[in-house]
């Protein structure tokens, strides 16, 4: 029997890809940058990835980061919801949601609390930029 794996065989998880789309929000500066893991928690989706944008400008450029970036690592965007609102914007992205928040949006809805039971990664735009 052939144990050797072929290029086929190996398969990015949906939640190492989301974290390719971490790295692109904080290279367009993105604030407190959340990766939740609810594999555990819900049969929908594995992970949501959820940042703060500074202005609507901002929170469009982040979109439109994230939109490039899962292309580029695989993943589709299906859908696109709230760009252009004044407080959040979803991005369907099939195995990982992007949650992009106005600071006072994010603190409305705070989904960082109300997953609060799933693992969370946060990444640090210092860290990265030192990496």
């Amino acid at each position: 029997m052939n144990s050797k794996k072929t290029e086929e065989d190996i398969t990015i998880s949906p939640l190492l890809m989301a974290r390719d789309l971490a790295q692109a929000l904080l290279d367009k500066k993105a604030q407190e940058v959340v990766l939740l893991d609810v594999t555990e928690l819900v049969d929908y989706v594995d992970g949501f990835l959820i940042a703060t944008g500074t202005s609507q400008p901002h929170l469009d450029a982040l979109t439109d980061a994230v939109t490039r970036g899962a292309k580029e690592v695989g993943l589709t965007v299906l859908g696109v919801e709230g760009r252009g609102g004044q407080s959040w914007v979803l991005i369907d992205c099939g195995d990982v949601l992007v949650h992009l928040f106005s600071r006072e949006g994010r603190g409305f809805y705070d989904l960082d609390a109300l997953w609060c039971d799933a693992e969370r990664t946060e990444f640090d735009a210092e860290a990265s930029a030192t990496a």
